[in-house]
């Protein structure tokens, strides 16, 4: 099979969530395709992004519609069977979504059906012919969403510690580390966002607006990663180039954002002054994404 690049557009050209969407379409694609490829790593095919030899898919018996994450599914019986999956620089246009709620649909699912795919294929994983390090990397890719999940429940047991007498305290250097890591990320997605003839404010404010999302979005990430355990889960298509209203996500955001800057201000009030700068961080990503949830956008 052969995966070619993603490009991210959309119909709403004054949605800055489209526009960081763009932009991290490509970096994601170069990174997790042809990054991972010319590393030797094994590339999973991307959904509609993806070609296949025929005789390939009828050998593994085509696509399951059961699993929400087809096209990792399918990746990982074709890797099982030693098969080679390439990347390629041709691309391909896919429509990305231009709002809170489509992104929240979206991320969810693929949540859920990224360790769905790691629950149930996780045999064929390790019992396929690919390396050591190879497998390793696989399961790793695809916990993709665990590191979100895990900052939203250290987040929780830091707050919730700000209550008691339990004391948690963050680490200076692996903040540093943290903030290397943003800084990074940064750096890359203006330079990306600049070379689409993006100006630097606005790839600032995409990326502000993506990330907050993001943060914003974590209590629901968490939940759909659990339910990727059950046999009765559901799941709904990410609405694209229309709008949808959803009147439930938006209140646990905003307690979680309420929670977050209390606990700040305690861990403050105590000296504690690395614990309440990230809480206080944290929480405007939830308090940010609660009034982009109000005014619809």
């Amino acid at each position: 099979a052969i995966t070619m690049e993603w490009h991210g557009y959309s119909e709403n050209k004054n949605s800055s969530l489209a526009r960081a969407l763009m932009v991290s379409t490509v970096i994601t694609s170069k990174s997790i395709l042809r990054g991972r490829d010319r590393l030797g790593l094994k590339v999973m095919p991307i959904g509609c992004g993806t070609i296949y030899k025929r005789k390939i898919l009828e050998d593994v018996g085509g696509w399951d519609y059961r699993m929400i994450q087809d096209d990792y599914e399918l990746g990982a019986r074709l890797i099982k069977l030693g098969c080679k999956i390439c990347s390629s620089s041709s691309p391909v246009f896919v429509e990305v979504p231009d709002n809170l709620i489509s992104f929240y649909i979206q991320q969810t699912r693929w949540a859920m059906g990224t360790m769905e795919v790691l629950v149930n294929r996780f045999y064929h994983i390790i019992n396929s012919k690919a390396k050591l390090y190879q497998k390793i990397e696989i399961i790793i890719y695809l916990s993709q969403y665990i590191p979100i999940i895990l900052t939203f429940i250290g987040g929780l047991a830091l707050a919730i510690a700000s209550f008691t007498n339990f004391n948690i305290n963050l680490s200076l250097p692996i903040l540093a580390i943290w903030v290397s890591a943003l800084v990074a990320y940064a750096y890359i997605f203006i330079k990306a966002s600049v070379k689409m003839g993006i100006s630097i404010v606005k790839s600032l404010q995409a990326l502000g607006r993506l990330s907050a999302y993001t943060v914003g979005i974590s209590p629901y990430l968490l939940v759909s990663t659990i339910k990727a355990f059950s046999k009765s889960r559901t799941y709904v298509v990410t609405p694209k180039g229309t709008r949808v209203r959803n009147n439930k996500i938006g209140l646990p955001i905003l307690f979680f954002g309420i929670i977050f800057i209390f606990s700040s201000i305690i861990y403050f009030m105590r000296g504690d002054i690395i614990n309440s700068i990230w809480l206080l961080y944290y929480s405007i990503g939830y308090l940010y994404t609660f009034i982009a949830f109000v005014k619809g956008l």
